[in-house]
């Protein structure tokens, strides 16, 4: 990914936005007074773009990233740990 990035003019935050390659958008911004990282994930896609013969996915889905699934999820750290260091 090159170094370029988009920005609004007069945003409070100077947020910085970079597209990937893949067109994921990256919101980056810097707050000196917090150190922390805080990611937001915006997909646009939803129950609109479901099948019509599989109504649902995209509320499937969902589940599957908050709550995971028998293989991942976060209910045995030490258990799933060989699996996400695969990702």
């Amino acid at each position: 990914m090159e170094n370029r990035y988009e920005y609004v003019e007069n945003d409070p935050l100077n947020a910085r936005l970079y597209t990937l390659d893949n067109g994921l958008k990256v919101y980056l911004t810097s707050y000196a007074d917090a150190p922390r990282v805080q990611t937001n994930i915006a997909v646009r896609a939803g129950s609109k773009n479901d099948p019509e013969n599989a109504t649902g996915l995209a509320h499937y889905l969902e589940h599957m990233l908050f709550k995971g699934t028998d293989v991942y999820g976060s209910l045995d750290y030490e258990k799933e740990k060989p699996l996400l260091d695969k990702i």
